[in-house]
């Protein structure tokens, strides 16, 4: 219970941290000088939050960079469907997996990425945020319960093997940032409600603190509260509104 409320702590802590930065300033237009990383919990968060972002990036000349956390290898809604069985087999979400991470290349592709841009970590689905709280660095690493592996299974990914530690996933993502050298990181909330998103938030945003780049990251949100967005479908004539979640970041 003593660690739970200390996890707890954490949590709201970070939180209370990243609201009291100072403003950043609004987001300058982006020119050819600029490099534009991505930063994606799962296959299909990079088009549906920083679709046009991207799009406008390459227009105006910049190179764009995309790495996913993880290939989305927890979707057990879709595991079910595919299987038509309660318990999908482990050789499912790793199926599933594979073929999320080649639609995302595709997505990476229509929009005008290159494909030596595209960056795959392979950390488990549904497992950020407990890496970066309760298995940063322990004897034993975090087991996901969709595919049963416990370390990168892919061997694509930009360091297969490496244990499912929070050491490594930093590890790892200080090594994109060294790759891509980039001048603006979007990412996702920390008050995202999903923990995955959430995870990844915390990861950028701890990341680039301690290389001093904080002010080069600018977040955005999907599960942002609530019955949000309302009304559902497309409504290209309503005017935008904030997600209740999304209320106070800075974007």
């Amino acid at each position: 219970m003593r660690q739970l409320w200390f996890v707890l702590f954490l949590m709201l802590a970070g939180v209370e941290n990243t609201l009291a930065q100072p403003a950043i300033a609004p987001l300058r237009p982006i020119t050819a000088d600029d490099t534009v990383l991505v930063v994606a919990p799962h296959p299909d968060d990079e088009s549906l939050c920083c679709g046009g972002l991207i799009h406008a990036a390459r227009s105006a000349g910049a190179h764009v960079a995309i790495v996913w956390i993880t290939l989305g290898d927890g979707f057990r809604w879709d595991a079910i469907v595919v299987e038509r069985k309660l318990r999908p087999r482990a050789s499912t979400y790793l199926d599933l997996a594979r073929q999320r991470e080649a639609e995302a290349r595709n997505a990476g592709a229509l929009l005008g990425v290159e494909p030596d841009s595209l960056m795959f970590l392979g950390y488990p689905d549904r497992g950020v945020l407990r890496l970066l709280l309760d298995y940063y660095h322990p004897d034993t690493p975090w087991r996901s319960k969709f595919t049963g592996a416990n370390a990168v299974v892919y061997d694509d990914a930009l360091d297969p093997g490496a244990a499912y530690r929070g050491d490594n996933l930093v590890k790892d993502f200080n090594a994109v940032l060294d790759r891509v050298k980039p001048t603006l990181v979007l990412a996702p909330s920390l008050q995202d409600t999903h923990p995955d998103h959430r995870g990844t938030g915390l990861l950028v945003w701890r990341t680039m603190t301690a290389r001093g780049e904080q002010d080069r990251v600018r977040y955005w949100i999907v599960h942002g509260g609530r019955e949000w967005p309302a009304p559902h479908g497309y409504h290209p004539t309503f005017s935008q509104t904030v997600a209740p979640r999304g209320l106070g970041i800075s974007c």
